[in-house]
């Protein structure tokens, strides 16, 4: 009877490959080793996704289908989302500042990805600041022109 055999080599593969879940734990800082601390972190793969958030120090631990539960084993793309929230409470109207690129706000286009195994350490993640550009008046873009060519009409 080959059937139970065959059952029994695909009931251990699927044991072997899908052990238990990992706790993942790491801390988000800017390129000046200052910590984010709001925010969350979101490991992501085309079938599952799991999110923690940032605590004062930086600090964020994933969370599967209960608290501390882990995330199972592979390789995730990452996104990192964090805002400043306005002094107290967020109303109609409130406007949020990014403090960090917003390229880190989708797996697809912030560059990160971690491979989840069994055994791993914290990991660190380092993301560059939101450039936040400044309005400049058109009097002053004017004036930062160069000067026309001799000759040319004013």
């Amino acid at each position: 009877m080959k059937t139970p055999s065959i059952f029994l080599v695909l009931l251990f593969v699927v044991a072997v490959g899908c052990g238990p879940n990992v706790k993942v734990t790491g801390t988000v800082t800017f390129e000046d080793g200052s910590p984010l601390t709001k925010g969350e972190v979101r490991f992501e793969t085309a079938t599952f996704s799991s999110y923690g958030g940032l605590n004062q120090k930086g600090a964020f631990t994933l969370s599967g289908a209960s608290a501390n539960s882990g995330i199972p084993p592979g390789r995730y793309g990452v996104a990192i989302v964090q805002t400043e929230q306005p002094d107290g409470p967020l109303t109609f109207g409130s406007v949020l500042v990014p403090q960090i690129h917003t390229k880190y706000n989708s797996p697809a286009t912030s560059g990160l990805s971690v491979e989840v195994k069994r055994g791993m350490g914290p990991v660190a993640f380092t993301v560059e600041p939101y450039e936040h550009k400044k309005a400049v008046s058109p009097r002053k873009q004017a004036s930062q022109l160069p000067p026309p060519p001799p000759g040319a009409p004013h």
